[in-house]
């Protein structure tokens, strides 16, 4: 079915280490480390999250690598709310282990040999590899039970809740609830991850809500005051010429022009 042969699949399983790039990222004031896989593995995990993916129904609240979905379609849960808490999930992927990815395969259908060997060519160390473009979608699939768990305590309470990778937003109407980030924190322990406290941002309508980089305040999701100001940057280099050094610079603008389109058609 993947059109490699038993020897090199055997290979793969059994020294991914050799299949994998690794390098360092700065992100903001922070390093990740990156593990990339290398073609013929980068093809085999391609081949089985399109699969996966055609046989997954992920709740409602996730928004992050779904088709259909974006920051943006997060965002919108959220508008015109009196208070926004968002908590981060610390080293999401490298905390997602090769046997919660088995058995998240299992509930889907898979034999166990079957999930063994397609949660051995997804793993790398034990866990989730940051840069392997099936960990997003194994990291969904697993995350489920927290998710279902969190909407239907989030639905009870009358607050709205989305989840975009390892971001989770709640909000509601009212006074923010104190007890969320240890509801919320006691509920996804169960899987082997934790809340990264510095990263836990309560707001208000006092101080501003925004999700994911947007403005929430009205109600449609739009660009905040530093993004529209990028925007205008971005639409005023339209055009101009620019040397190989600036043509880089300006590429990073372009993107984020397309990114804008998007928030404006919601």
């Amino acid at each position: 079915m993947l059109g490699v042969s038993t020897e090199f699949l055997l290979y793969l399983m059994h020294r991914p280490e050799r299949s994998y790039r690794r390098f360092s990222l700065r992100w903001g004031k922070k390093i990740r480390e990156i593990a990339t896989p290398r073609v013929g593995l980068k093809l085999i995990q391609k081949w089985l999250s399109w699969h996966i993916q055609q046989a997954v129904n992920l709740p409602d609240c996730v928004h992050g690598f779904v088709p259909a979905h974006s920051t943006v379609s997060a965002a919108k849960e959220h508008t015109g709310k009196d208070w926004i808490v968002s908590m981060d999930i610390v080293d999401f992927f490298g905390t997602t282990s090769r046997e919660s990815v088995r058995n998240a395969l299992g509930t889907l259908g898979y034999p166990d040999e079957g999930a063994d060997v397609c949660a051995a060519l997804t793993t790398l160390a034990g866990v989730l590899p940051q840069g392997a473009p099936s960990s997003p979608l194994l990291s969904n699939l697993v995350f489920v039970p927290v998710d279902e768990c969190l909407a239907g305590r989030a639905a009870a309470q009358g607050w709205s809740y989305t989840r975009y990778a390892d971001d989770l937003i709640f909000s509601g109407m009212g006074e923010p609830p104190r007890i969320l980030p240890s509801l919320v924190g006691d509920a996804i322990s169960l899987g082997g991850w934790r809340l990264n406290a510095d990263k836990t941002t309560v707001q208000t309508r006092v101080t501003g809500v925004t999700v994911l980089g947007l403005s929430v305040w009205g109600v449609e999701p739009t660009l905040g005051k530093r993004k529209r100001r990028k925007l205008r940057l971005a639409k005023h280099l339209q055009g101009r010429e620019f040397t190989v050094e600036q043509e880089r610079f300006f590429r990073s603008f372009q993107s984020f022009l397309g990114y804008a389109q998007m928030v404006t058609r919601g």
